[in-house]
């Protein structure tokens, strides 16, 4: 394979996973109240999520072509081209082809499953160093009781004299009740209860 047609895989994959990552960013810290609903939030974590989906498979091309099936094709081939082009079909043949199909589905859902759990243990650490670096502790009251779409029960509260939120009702308050939580001075959306 060509250095410039690994770079043209490269390049993709780098554009596509840090456009995902920055979308991501976002809205990663929004409420899980709002994410239980069809939401501006929700749909951006979707797509997100798909983008990042397009940038596996371009590098699991890449991969599975160089590495696992060695493919000496001078050209460069995309997601649609594997099923669109009969050039390649034609090349490869239809064993190649379906032998690239099953390597590719299983590189890109083992590479797409353990990328979210890192980056699901990167947010989690970070949002615990946050809290611990930066954490404020406020009593707040609740101002109402929201039910989310899978019927999951949230408290709706103000803090930090501006900002508001939903955290799930683990501790059966009522309206007016008071808690205490905490949160991030630098990220005000990091928010938890306070175990004391």
């Amino acid at each position: 394979m060509k250095v410039n047609i690994e770079i043209k895989y490269i390049i993709a994959y780098s554009i596509l996973t840090i456009t995902s990552i920055i979308l991501a960013l976002q809205f990663w810290w929004t409420d899980l109240h709002s994410l239980s609903i069809l939401t501006i939030e929700l749909m951006a974590l979707l797509l997100s999520a798909g983008i990042y989906w397009m940038a596996i498979i371009y590098i699991s091309i890449f991969v599975n072509r160089k590495y696992v099936l060695e493919l000496e094709i001078k050209d460069f081939i995309g997601p649609i081209d594997l099923v669109t082009n009969e050039y390649f079909q034609k090349i490869l043949g239809v064993k190649r082809i379906k032998r690239l199909k099953i390597y590719l589905n299983f590189t890109s859902c083992l590479l797409f499953i353990s990328s979210i759990i890192v980056f699901n243990v990167i947010m989690n650490t970070y949002k615990h160093h946050e809290i611990n670096e930066n954490g404020k502790i406020e009593t707040i009251i609740v101002k109402d009781i929201h039910i989310g779409g899978a019927g999951s029960v949230h408290i709706y509260f103000e803090y930090n004299h501006k900002d508001y939120y939903h955290l799930p009702n683990m501790k059966n308050l009522n309206i007016g009740d008071s808690t205490t939580i905490i949160f991030s001075t630098e990220n005000p959306k990091l928010v938890e209860y306070y175990l004391e």
